[in-house]
């Protein structure tokens, strides 16, 4: 088989298998716990080729791609409707500058000779 149509062929059944993972496991913990990226590689020997080894690696790349889009569009969709909302309400005549006091500024930086630290939360107390 071309290695082109195995990789559409993982990135669909990754897709595919990531809905029920994240219905059965969560949301949350589907990016921790990967099991419908994994399942792709269960085609193997149900596919033609060289080497059952490239296409089970061709397979769980295409699988892990295919499963974290999913999870990324469905994590995001709060962030893109805001967004949308967002364009579609201050689209005609509205001035910017009285809609931008709700946002944070960017984190602070600090320049040095090594060039440039930016200084802000720590990742534990971002988490």
């Amino acid at each position: 088989m071309d290695l082109l149509s195995v990789l559409f062929l993982g990135i669909g059944a990754g897709m595919v298998l990531a809905i029920p993972s994240m219905f059965l496991i969560g949301s949350e913990s589907s990016r921790d716990y990967p099991i419908g990226g994994f399942l792709p590689m269960s085609m193997v020997p149900f596919l033609s080729g060289d080497s059952k080894l490239a296409l089970a690696g061709i397979l769980l790349v295409g699988g892990m791609l295919g499963f974290n889009l999913i999870v990324y569009f469905y994590r995001g969709r709060a962030a893109l409707g805001v967004a949308v909302a967002h364009a579609m309400g201050h689209g005609h005549g509205h001035d910017d500058q009285e809609h931008d006091s709700g946002h944070e500024d960017p984190a602070p930086v600090e320049s040095n000779s090594g060039g440039q630290v930016i200084v802000g939360k720590s990742l534990a107390e971002f988490l």
